[in-house]
């Protein structure tokens, strides 16, 4: 039996027992194409056939091994194999490694910012750290003298009172005040300014007077230290009025 390939038009010989055992399937020895042989057979009697064996004898080449083999490629011609080089591209390794450093640029610009950030709260918030945290202080205080800050008491005139007070006229238009002051905060705070208005009949203030805590404090107190927390602290004041007609007064507390 003759079969043709159809892709190089190489005739074979063929037995009916290999064709029966692929089912007809063969490859073409010379190009590797493989097709049906059954629907490539050729009359061995034919005209074309005989011409064919005239002019080229036919090429013995045995199908054994083309019959035998597993045919796992597709019917159609094998495109091969391009292998394509893995060695790396000297480009793309430099982007990447600037994309690295660029990253890491950013996570130590972005860790500074984030410190630097939380040192300005820090300092911001310096007097209520002391208060609510007082182990903190002797940083804070390290830290005021490197960047020139102070760390003052705290100020809350809210927790500032007057528990009793009193005022006597005195001799040549002098006055006579006594009065006590209370912190009813549960932490030290910084002595606030004083002051003290006299009024008339009408209760309009004839004279303001401004005393700050070294002028009203008694004698001998550290004003730096503070007003202690629940502390009280009495006042026994002799001053110059001034004015006639003087017949009230009113003292307030605040911090300027």
């Amino acid at each position: 039996m003759l079969t043709r390939c159809p892709a190089c038009g190489t005739v074979f010989r063929v037995a009916a027992s290999q064709l029966k055992a692929k089912q007809g399937k063969v490859r073409c020895g010379r190009c590797r194409q493989g097709f049906d042989a059954l629907a490539m057979l050729l009359d061995q009697e034919s005209p074309a056939a005989t011409a064919e064996g005239q002019i080229e004898p036919l090429p013995t080449t045995s199908l054994e091994a083309a019959a035998a083999e597993e045919l796992s490629a597709p019917e159609s011609s094998p495109a091969g194999t391009i292998e394509i080089p893995t060695w790396p591209l000297p480009e793309v390794e430099a982007t990447a490694k600037d994309h690295g450093r660029r990253s890491s640029i950013w996570a130590v610009a972005s860790l500074v910012a984030l410190l630097l950030l939380l040192l300005q709260a820090v300092m911001q918030f310096r007097t209520e750290l002391s208060v609510l945290f007082p182990e903190t202080k002797p940083a804070l205080r390290r830290a005021c003298a490197l960047l020139g800050c102070e760390l003052a008491l705290p100020a809350k005139a809210d927790f500032l009172g007057i528990e009793s007070s009193d005022m006597h006229p005195g001799p040549a238009g002098q006055i006579t005040l006594a009065a006590t002051l209370k912190n009813r905060a549960p932490f030290v705070q910084a002595y606030p300014d004083l002051e003290l208005s006299l009024t008339d009949t009408a209760d309009q203030p004839l004279l303001r007077k401004v005393l700050a805590p070294n002028e009203y404090l008694p004698k001998g107190t550290d004003v730096a230290s503070g007003f202690a927390a629940e502390g009280k602290v009495a006042l026994n004041l002799t001053l110059q009025a001034g004015v006639a007609g003087a017949v009230g007064y009113r003292i307030y507390l605040f911090y300027p």
